[in-house]
């Protein structure tokens, strides 16, 4: 969650059941949020533990795949903006529950896989894939109080989904219903096992602490005027791939990543694009776009030289994927760019950008907005179109971000694999100048003698949640030929007694 946030607070290995207030003290917003952190995770768990790891009523039994719509249903589409002709299918309006969560989809859905025709008896798994959106005032502009003329106060989190098409060697489906939702469930479980993300710590070190005494306390590490929330996003991610046949060069980009300062919170709406439709894939190219705002004030501005990221609904929300069997699902980002000019006047500002369809992300129903990322204005380090690489060489080792601030990407065995990391996986780390340092868990340091390091952990998100719904085959033309639904239900628990 993108939000203006001190920190998460939350811990579910605490097991806290509430969060309680006293009278007189100061109010944190990481309380709050912590208290309906615990609330929503104690609900979906007792919904999972009633339900099973998924499920929906039978009364109201959604998320189908249907190959035609029935009779006199109109359906809304999941990517309007598709070019090409491709097999599309049909998901029924109704409600599922996945994880605990709750799904709710209130009309037909038509959703274009983007597969070609002319694969016919190709055989599918279609699964579900669940996860939560932090959603700001520029995304929704209902969230803002228009009385407040201007300023924004909480932002939402949003339940979203997207069906998935995992491609089958072979027709999986098995001679009973109750045969082929187990193999539906282990087809997705295997499909996931080796998405073991590749984990990461973080520390605040500073080598040159007793150069200087007048600028820092003794044994302080975090150099920061202020307290911070910074937020370590994966830009262009890694799978197992990158470590299939040799072994790769030490200077080989294996991922990219970016960072802020402040969360990722800093957002400029876009009200207007100037600049080419449709450009070589590739090549860059120099656009203007005119912004609702600058900022509130120099920390929450922009400046010439800062790194942007075009977002859009598209992006948080993301589409249907299809992949292989093993193939990890490579999330895609928004398109990165520097910021070259700004007119502040007509609240124009210029960015050299990497790609083609920048005209695309910045259409006014998309409410499109540019995110700001800290990395970029130091220049230290070499930019892969606006993210940071990381090469092999570089697992292992520990990377400055600023004032102290360093974190390590582990280096798996080779033996075992490179673990995935896909677009989108993030890590939050609170810097303190109270203390001089990151608050981050540690472990006791394998060189002993009561010494403690920095703890390697997996991404704090996105969490992805699962459910498989049908297997599909693909016929003739562009159609499906055939559906074998898998979904699970339930009947409600209240029953008119006997007469």
């Amino acid at each position: 969650m993108e939000g203006d946030f001190t920190r998460s607070s939350d811990d579910p290995d605490r097991s806290y059941s509430g969060v309680l207030m006293q009278q007189g003290r100061v109010q944190l917003d990481a309380d709050w949020n912590e208290q309906w952190a615990i609330h929503t995770r104690a609900l979906r768990l007792a919904l999972k533990d009633i339900i099973g790891q998924h499920g929906g009523p039978a009364g109201d039994l959604g998320f189908q795949i249907a190959a035609e719509l029935p009779d006199g249903v109109e359906a809304s589409r999941v990517n309007p903006n598709t070019d090409k002709a491709d097999i599309d299918f049909f998901v029924s309006q109704g409600t599922y529950y996945v994880d605990g969560i709750r799904i709710v989809l209130p009309d037909w859905r038509r959703v274009e896989t983007g597969i070609s025709p002319g694969q016919n008896g190709a055989s599918f798994l279609a699964y579900l894939e669940v996860w939560e959106r932090h959603v700001n005032a520029v995304e929704d502009p209902a969230i803002r109080e228009i009385a407040l003329l201007g300023p924004d106060t909480a932002t939402r989190a949003e339940v979203v989904w997207r069906v998935n098409l995992l491609r089958l060697e072979r027709d999986d489906g098995t001679s009973d219903d109750v045969n082929r939702s187990e193999r539906a469930e282990e087809l997705v479980r295997d499909h996931l096992r080796s998405r073991r993300s590749l984990r990461l710590a973080a520390r605040a070190f500073a080598e040159d602490a007793s150069s200087d005494p007048c600028k820092l306390a003794p044994g302080a590490r975090y150099r920061g005027h202020e307290n911070q929330l910074y937020r370590l996003e994966i830009h262009r991610g890694v799978s197992q791939a990158a470590f299939a046949g040799e072994e790769p060069l030490d200077d080989q980009t294996l991922f990219t990543f970016k960072w802020s300062r402040d969360n990722g919170s800093v957002v400029f709406p876009i009200e207007s694009y100037s600049g080419p439709d449709r450009v070589e894939e590739g090549k860059e190219i120099s656009v203007t776009v005119k912004v609702a705002h600058l900022g509130r004030d120099a920390r929450f501005g922009l400046t010439p030289g800062d790194i942007v990221e075009f977002v859009h609904d598209g992006v948080t929300r993301g589409g249907v994927a299809v992949h292989e069997q093993g193939q990890d699902d490579l999330r895609q980002a928004g398109a990165l760019g520097r910021v070259t000019a700004i007119d502040p006047e007509t609240r124009d500002v210029t960015v050299t950008v990497i790609g083609s369809k920048i005209a695309k992300i910045c259409v006014r129903s998309l409410h499109p907005y540019l995110r700001r990322w800290d990395h970029g204005a130091s220049g230290a380090q070499a930019h892969e179109a606006g993210a940071l690489p990381v090469t092999l060489s570089q697992l292992g080792t520990w990377i400055p971000l600023e004032d102290g601030v360093q974190v390590r990407f582990e280096r798996p065995e080779r033996d075992k694999g490179l673990r995935v990391l896909r677009a989108g996986d993030f890590w939050l780390i609170p810097a303190r100048t109270a203390t001089g340092d990151v608050l981050w868990p540690t472990e006791a340091s394998p060189s002993g003698q009561g010494a403690r390091e920095a703890s390697f952990r997996p991404p704090h998100g996105v969490v992805l949640h699962h459910a498989p719904l049908a297997f599909v085959t693909l016929g003739a033309g562009q159609r499906i030929s055939n559906v074998v639904d898998v979904r699970k239900r339930f009947a409600a628990l209240a029953q008119v007694p006997p007469t």
